[in-house]
């Protein structure tokens, strides 16, 4: 009998919020030379919480 776990662990939820920080300070800075859409700006929110929460 295998125990599969379905969902993140908090290394991928890290590296994905890594990468969400990422493209979020992208935009920022490099917004209107990327011609990125307005809702690319809502990956990043989670961000800190996310951080907040693994941190414990």
């Amino acid at each position: 009998m295998s125990l599969l776990k379905k969902g993140l662990t908090g290394y991928q939820l890290k590296v994905l919020a890594m990468i969400f920080m990422l493209v979020d300070h992208l935009n920022m800075y490099l917004g209107p030379e990327l011609h990125w859409p307005l809702w690319i700006n809502f990956l990043g929110r989670f961000v800190a919480p996310t951080f907040s929460f693994l941190c414990s």
